[in-house]
């Protein structure tokens, strides 16, 4: 706190140590200031679509606000094949993401989706590649009056 002079006094360090101290005690506890909570689950299982010994791991991360899952596929050697993502938020908000790479593991094509709140479908991106290079592709956005 300031005095009539304008200096700090020596109550000041005692409200913040306690606000940090606070502040600690919930990071430590996994307390969220607002009572959100963020549940994370990873499962992976064989998958064959590559071949036998593949697998297949899905990540799922649940918000207060959004959901997210994450899809990767390994062919027997580790590589990965295939990737998908898909976000959903507020709303009818969304983005979806599935990536194909190569037995090399160089991305062979991509594609993206998204929808705006009302559910719209405000983004599309496809691309092409050859040997990890981009070949083709088109992207199309559309603006919140839907031109």
């Amino acid at each position: 706190m300031k005095n009539e002079t304008g200096e700090f006094t020596r109550s000041t360090p005692r409200p913040l140590g306690a606000l940090l101290m606070l502040c600690a005690c919930m990071l430590v506890a996994n307390v969220s200031a607002f009572g959100q909570t963020e549940k994370h689950e990873t499962q992976e299982v064989p998958d064959g679509s590559y071949g036998a010994g593949g697998t297949k791991r899905t990540y799922t991360s649940i918000g207060p606000y959004s959901k997210v899952v994450q899809v990767d596929v390994r062919d027997p050697q580790g590589v990965l094949r295939e990737h998908t993502s898909t976000s959903t938020g507020v709303g009818k908000v969304s983005s979806e993401t599935v990536i194909f790479y190569d037995c090399n593991g160089k991305m062979s094509y991509y594609e993206r989706t998204g929808t705006d709140f009302q559910g719209n479908k405000d983004d599309f991106v496809l691309e092409r590649f050859e040997d990890g290079k981009k070949i083709s592709g088109i992207r199309r956005y559309t603006d919140a009056n839907g031109k």
